[in-house]
């Protein structure tokens, strides 16, 4: 038999990026839009694989002043506004211990049918209001 775990904690609005820290590593994706939780399943194997050639068709494309990571990554916009694109490209000073910090030179969203709509309108949005 196994025993489940739960992880309580208590949670003030807006939340921010040290509250996601305390989340479990369940597989799921975590973000905050302006302190707002949201969450999504992992990706399905399809959707990864997609990722893996973008990766590959980019990656020789970087100057040298540029990281690329897959996901899971979190960009940190702002202290109530954490994403995780399947794929960023950052400036190498944007990159700290915890996270990437700062500016981002590229996000890559690969759509699946259950994320599409947060995706293309409120991932999207946040992106151009921080200036990707």
């Amino acid at each position: 038999m196994v025993a489940e775990h739960t992880v309580q904690t208590k949670l003030t609005l807006p939340l921010a990026y040290d509250d996601l820290a305390r989340f479990p590593a369940d597989g799921n994706r975590y973000e905050l839009i302006e302190g707002s939780l949201h969450v999504s399943p992992s990706p399905v194997p399809r959707h990864q694989h997609c990722i893996a050639q973008l990766i590959c068709l980019l990656a020789p494309n970087l100057r040298a002043d540029q990281l690329l990571f897959p996901a899971p990554a979190d960009v940190i916009f702002s202290g109530g506004t954490v994403l995780e694109p399947d794929i960023v490209v950052a400036p190498r000073s944007s990159i700290t211990v915890r996270a990437i910090e700062g500016p981002v030179d590229l996000v890559v969203e690969v759509l699946s049918p259950s994320t599409r709509r947060y995706d293309q309108v409120m991932k999207r949005a946040t992106y151009a209001a921080h200036g990707v």
